[in-house]
């Protein structure tokens, strides 16, 4: 623990302004005592032996007496269950009279956050992370309560934490002391809270019963109920009971392809026959048997088997509104089924409590039906939420789908909480605290049914499953404790003061180093994370090494780590210097490792089309440039990283491509800029230099040379030719401007002169970016670039994909490019490889390998001798292809190819959702007979079937074939 100053928030009390105290603590010594009642149960008990235990710690003094009645010549404070709809459920109130302190509640957990809260109010106690180590304690000698009065209710019914990983029943006993002394609820299954190891203690801390979850196959076949309490089936194995009933009643189990089959467990298995009267009034039997078995106010959790089909019989079929049928959604059939099941239940038990859920295919609202709103609590767990940005961002689009989906299930007057899979926070080291905040407070102003948040954290004190006891997982909850001490202290109470409050737990928990670096450290996280391009959520994230993509970030960030450490070193508490070096390994393991793993397996870069409009005036301030991606790192042509980096960013609309492009440079006013006639010899200038290759060009390309003064030289270039034609005019614009060191260039490039038509999303366009560095009075000149090349090998330009807008709407966000990686310069991490595939190297993300037994293949992924830059796959046997979303009539195919053989190009064609294979189609079949140079092949193929169906590319060799750069754009019809 550590003795310090730690300031006592008092905005939140309600006390009235009086010159008497009341001492629980007088110069180290104890002069209270603690009453519960004769009848006080064992979470009234616990309450009190805290309050004596933290009393104690915190003065240096004795612990208080506890009994029934209180001790002579000390100050009572009584501990009271009553009730009061003032303290509600969890709620607590104070009252500090010269008689005694009382604190009063209607509910054994509200004792508990009523003694906590007193603790931290008046004694200055602080519980940051679980266990010892977060604890932080005033050392007040003294320790007096001001006479008055005040009530607290939480502004959230419902905070829960759910801990994935660790065994489902491991003891945390950390981890629930901090969740109760932050003011969160502890639910857990029923099993858990029953079980005989931690039934007693589970019981002192107010825990809540759990019961269901994945549960419609147990409900179904009375698993839990049948087997009470003798622990046997009627026939012995559980399996051998289901096979039973099923062969006595096969109506009860789900239609599956025209044909009954049994369900056994909740995993993988489709829902029973929902439709079905006595299946209702089954589940209806076996929750209420359930529910009787279980602790007081245990919840039961209403959610299907982990599979989202279900019974395909008519009667099942029917309830299916057309427009959900349509989307392959269930969401009607679930509320009419948890509807009937709840008024059965309700018939025995009137006050059960159900939680429903969102989930996988009945995510959406029902059409037709109203829930029935007295479910005790729904779940929302769709998990389409971007973190990056603000939830009522208009220009953030998976946040814009998000809004609405919980704007409209507020509507439905159902008691609402959100799971959140903030987890994943953790394991990236995300400073994701401030929009967790944020949220909470949107959803407490403007969405009144919106009750809780729940999210899922690793408990540093759980038994680990098998293999999953990584480093990141035991660090899960210390990678992201600023948002788990936040989140829990807003879900209170929302109006706090969040900058006071979190500067107040950094400076305890990082000492000395807060203010000498590790306030820094967070800030220039934060400003990386929430600046960077892209969504970022659970499912659905940019990757996280993209954030380190911008000038001079990680050589600031080890500044201030270094930094705080010598800071730490000096505080008193060593805990200061090992929570730095710990966040330093987090750093080392999560966001270094990411970057690394960025720049080797990321090469393709997307550029999006305008929201709103770019101004060329040399400012970057639109918000379109917030969304673009950026790339940094240019290097010299012998690969070295560049002295003075530069960082650029690409958008479009589908007439003009648009760079942004920042430099460091400390000497702007001395950069050579003579050249002032168009066309002139720019090249003499310090210049930036753009270079535009659409694949079918060949090695053709267009060269763009500005000065910081705008003045350009454009021109084009074909393989042969000693320089650029300047006959060529592009009409593009650039502006500059200077700002805190860096030349900042802002450029519009007219795309119909390069093209001949419009930009579509779909097309790619090779491209590099280069500049040169020349200062007046040096010697030595700067040449760099994002390609690490020469600036006129067309060869190693960076492809980059012009992409649809993101979307959202669906669990994970799909990418917005209609054909991916066809530069193959993106490799996944988790490969499939088939058994019967010989396979060398990495293989290349959004390309698979024939699955197919019959056809086995052989292949590698290599990069090529004399351009290392150009990755390409070599074939042998077997195919590889890619599902693409182009949906134009015609599809235009540029790509490159060498060997000994042929390769054959194919589409095949798929029903929508992939169904059902339809057939396929040889688009081209060539020759080849040269293992050394490469071909460029252009050519164009219809479609084959409807706009709506699914189609996928494949390319098969005969013989040895190697392929490079596959570029699939759609072709718009003439109009």
């Amino acid at each position: 623990m550590k003795f310090g100053l730690i300031s006592i928030f008092m905005t939140a009390l309600a006390l009235g302004c009086s010159a008497e105290s009341f001492k629980l603590t007088d110069n180290g010594k104890t002069v209270c005592s603690i009453v519960v009642a004769p009848n006080a149960g064992p979470a009234e008990k616990h309450a009190a032996e805290e309050l004596a235990k933290y009393l104690a710690l915190t003065s240096g003094g004795e612990l208080p007496g506890i009994g029934t009645v209180p001790q002579r010549g000390t100050y009572p404070v009584y501990l009271k269950k009553i009730k009061d709809p003032a303290t509600g459920e969890q709620g607590f109130r104070i009252t500090a009279k010269k008689d005694g302190l009382t604190v009063d509640a209607s509910e054994d957990c509200g004792i508990l956050f009523g003694v906590y809260d007193l603790l931290k109010k008046y004694a200055g106690a602080r519980w940051l992370v679980p266990g010892k180590d977060g604890e932080y304690l005033s050392g007040k000698k003294t320790i007096s309560i001001p006479e008055g009065c005040y009530t607290e209710q939480p502004d959230f019914r419902f905070r829960y934490y759910l801990p994935p990983v660790v065994a489902w029943n491991s003891p945390r006993w950390d981890s629930w002391d901090w969740c109760l002394r932050n003011g969160i609820r502890i639910d857990e299954f029923s099993g858990i809270v029953n079980m005989p190891s931690l039934k007693a203690g589970l019981k002192k801390r107010a825990a809540i019963g759990l019961n269901g979850s994945h549960c419609f196959s147990y409900l179904l076949n009375g698993r839990g109920v049948v087997n009470k309490p003798t622990g046997k089936y009627p026939t012995g194995k559980y399996e051998t009971y289901v096979n039973q009933l099923f062969a006595e009643h096969p109506e009860w189990f789900p239609l599956i392809n025209g044909k009954r089959v049994p369900i056994y467990h909740c995993g993988g298995e489709p829902q029973p026959c929902t439709s079905n009267p006595e299946v209702i009034r089954r589940f209806a039997r076996h929750i209420v048997a359930i529910q009787k078995a279980s602790p007081p106010g245990s919840i039961y959790w209403f959610m299907n088997n982990d599979l989202p089909k279900w019974c395909e019989c008519p009667e099942c079929v029917k309830q299916d509104p057309p427009e959900e049928k349509a989307e392959g959604i269930v969401s009607t059939r679930y509320w009419k089924f948890l509807n009937a099941v709840l008024k059965e239940v309700r018939k025995e038990l009137p006050d059960v409590r159900i939680g429903a859920v969102t989930y996988q295919n009945y995510s959406m609202p029902p059409v037709g039906i109203k829930p029935d709103t007295g479910v005790y609590n729904l779940m929302l767990s769709n998990h389409r939420r971007c973190w990056k940005h603000r939830l009522d961002d208009p220009s953030c689009p998976t946040n814009k789908w998000y809004l609405n989906y919980n704007r409209v299930w507020d509507r439905m007057g159902i008691p609402i909480y959100t799971w959140e899979e903030c987890y994943v926070f953790g394991e990236s080291f995300l400073p994701n605290e401030k929009a967790v905040v944020e949220t909470l407070r949107f959803y407490r102003k403007n969405m009144p049914n919106i009750l809780g948040f729940r999210t899922e954290v690793v408990c540093p004190d759980g038994i680990f499953n098998h293999g999953r006891g990584t480093f990141l997982n035991k660090n899960n909850w210390y990678m992201m404790w600023q948002m788990m001490y936040l989140s829990a202290a807003f879900q209170w109470k929302t109006n706090q003061d969040y900058d006071k409050i979190y500067e107040e737990i950094n400076s305890l928990y990082y000492g000395k180093a807060w203010a000498g670096g590790m306030r820094e450290f967070r800030r220039l996280l934060e400003e990386a994370y929430f600046s960077s391009a892209g969504c970022w959520g659970y499912g659905h994230s940019v990757m996280t090494g993209k954030f380190f993509d911008r000038i001079g970030l990680k050589e600031k960030l080890n500044a201030a780590l270094d930094a705080a450490e010598k800071a730490a070193a000096l505080d008193p508490d060593p805990r200061a210097l090992s929570h730095v070096k710990r966040d330093r390994e987090f750093f080392r393991k999560t966001w270094l490792k990411n970057y690394q793993d960025y720049l080797e397996n990321f090469r393709d870069i997307k550029a999006y089309p305008l929201r709103g409009k770019i101004v060329i005036d040399g400012k970057l301030d639109e918000p379109d440039w917030k969304n673009a991606d950026i790339v940094t790192r240019f290097k010299h042509p012998d690969g070295t990283l560049a002295k003075y980096q530069s960082q650029a960013r690409i958008a479009y609309d589908s007439e003009n491509i648009y760079f942004g492009i920042e430099m460091d440079e400390p000497a702007y006013n001395k950069m050579k800029a003579k050249i002032t006639q168009h066309d002139g010899s720019v090249w003499e200038d310090s210049t930036i230099e753009i270079f535009l290759n659409p694949p079918i060009l060949g090695g053709t390309y267009y060269q763009l040379i500005f000065n910081k003064n705008g003045v350009l030289f454009d021109g084009i270039k074909s393989p042969g030719a000693r320089s650029p034609d300047p006959l060529f005019e592009s009409n593009a614009v650039m502006k500059s401007s200077y700002r805190n060191g860096r030349w900042i260039a802002e450029i519009r490039v007219p795309v119909r002169p390069i093209l001949g038509t419009p930009l579509k999303p779909g097309e790619v366009i090779k491209i590099n970016i280069f500049r040169t560095r020349l200062i007046s009075g040096e010697k030595n000149s700067e040449f760099s670039s994002w390609s690490a090349s020469m600036p006129h090998n067309a060869e190693v330009f960076h492809p980059v994909s012009f992409a649809s807008p993101p979307v959202a709407g669906g669990r994970f966000l799909p990418d917005p490019r209609l054909w991916r990686n066809g530069a193959f310069r993106e490799t996944t991490r988790k490969p499939v490889i088939p058994a019967h595939w010989k396979w060398v190297g990495p293989v290349p993300s959004a390309w698979y390998l024939s699955s197919a037994k019959q056809y086995g293949g052989e292949g590698a992924y290599l990069a090529d001798e004399k351009n290392p830059a150009l990755h390409f796959v070599r074939l042998k046997s077997g195919f590889i292809f890619q599902l693409h979303k182009i949906r134009t009539p015609k599809i235009k195919v540029v790509c490159k190819v060498r060997g000994k053989g042929t390769v054959s190009f194919e589409a095949v064609q798929y029903s929508p959702g992939m169904k059902k294979n339809l057939g396929h189609m040889v688009i081209r079949k060539e020759q080849l007979d040269d293992l050394e140079n490469w071909k460029t092949l252009t050519f164009e193929y219809t479609r084959p079937g409807a706009p709506d169906e699914e189609q996928s590319f494949l390319l098969r060799p005969r013989g040895t074939v190697d392929i490079a750069e596959v570029y699939l754009t759609p072709v718009e019809p003439e109009k």
